[in-house]
């Protein structure tokens, strides 16, 4: 669930495009709710976690220009939620939006 996300290294912003990305065949069902995929409800990897959502799970837009994604990514609702907290302090201390998630990923890949 939501906790899941929130609980797993920050960032999760530099998992997304490449090798990290969960495969499809993988997930029978949303990682998040538990909804089963099928004809109606289709997969929708997170561009941050890399991780498979259900369209709710999933339906936030973020700026990843930043860490080298798109301006208007998907990502699920735990990553928004950390990207957009870390944003929200980063602005709050007058440093620029993204350094703290770089800072971030730079301690957590030593």
């Amino acid at each position: 669930g939501r906790s899941q996300a929130a609980s797993m290294s920050i960032p999760l912003t530099t998992r997304g495009r490449g090798g990290d990305w969960m495969p499809d065949e993988s997930a029978s069902a949303c990682t998040q709710c538990g909804a089963p995929f099928g004809w109606f409800r289709r997969r929708h990897h997170c561009r941050f976690c890399g991780r498979i959502f259900c369209n709710a799970c999933s339906s936030h837009r973020f700026d990843g220009s930043k860490y080298g994604l798109g301006t208007r990514d998907r990502v699920c609702d735990g990553c928004f939620a950390i990207e957009t907290s870390l944003e929200t302090r980063a602005i709050g201390r007058g440093s620029k939006p993204g350094s703290q998630a770089a800072a971030a990923a730079s301690r957590s890949a030593q």
